[in-house]
C-alpha cells in the first residue's frame, strides 16, 4: 500500500469588510468570522457561453463585486463612520469554510488570520460620497449601483495594513 497523501484544497474567498474591520485586523492579527463569496462550479456553468468554459477572471470579478456590495451593507449595519467599501481577499483551506445555502456564499468557521490575507481592496477617498449615497438608500438604486460598479477598489498588499489603518 502506498503512502497516504493528504491534500488541502485552497479557495480564494472575498470577504466584505469595513475600515473598522481593517483596524481590528491590524490590532489583533485576525479578521472576525463572516460570510464571503467564492467562485463555484455552478457559477462557472452559469457564466459559460456557447459551450465554452467561463472566463475565470469574469467569475472572480462577479463574486468580488458581490463582496463589495455586501461591504456597503456591513458599513450600514455597523455604523462605520468611513463610507468606503472594503473587500479582503483570503486563501483558506476548504475545511475552514462552510457553504451557506446560497450558491457561492461561504462562511468562515473561525477568525481569519492575517497570514491568510492575499490582498486588501479599498475604495479611494473620492468614492466616499457615492458610498454615502448608497448608504442612504434602502436598496441602492440602479443608477447608484451602476456608478459604484464603475469604481475600482484600490489594491493593497497585506504588508500595507499598517499604513492603511492609519488613514482612519
Amino acid at each position: 500500500m502506498g503512502p497516504v497523501v493528504f491534500t488541502t484544497e485552497v479557495t480564494r474567498i472575498y470577504l466584505p469588510a469595513t475600515t473598522a474591520d481593517l483596524a481590528a485586523l491590524h490590532a489583533t492579527g485576525e479578521l472576525a468570522a463572516r460570510e464571503g463569496y467564492a467562485v463555484t462550479d455552478a457559477l462557472r456553468a452559469a457564466m459559460s457561453e456557447d459551450g465554452r468554459a467561463a472566463d475565470e477572471e469574469l467569475c472572480e470579478f462577479a463574486v468580488f463585486t458581490a463582496a463589495a456590495y455586501a461591504s456597503v451593507a456591513r458599513i450600514k449595519a455597523g455604523g462605520d463612520a468611513v463610507a468606503r467599501r472594503v473587500v479582503v481577499s483570503v486563501d483558506l483551506p476548504e475545511v475552514a469554510l462552510r457553504k451557506t445555502g446560497e450558491d457561492g456564499v461561504y462562511a468562515t468557521l473561525s477568525a481569519v488570520p492575517l497570514g491568510a490575507v492575499a490582498a486588501i481592496h479599498v475604495d479611494e477617498e473620492s468614492a466616499s460620497a457615492l458610498v454615502a449615497k448608497a448608504l442612504e438608500e434602502d436598496e441602492p438604486s440602479e443608477a447608484t449601483a451602476d456608478s459604484l460598479d464603475d469604481l475600482d477598489l484600490e489594491w493593497y498588499d497585506p504588508s500595507e495594513l499598517d499604513v492603511l489603518s492609519r488613514q482612519w
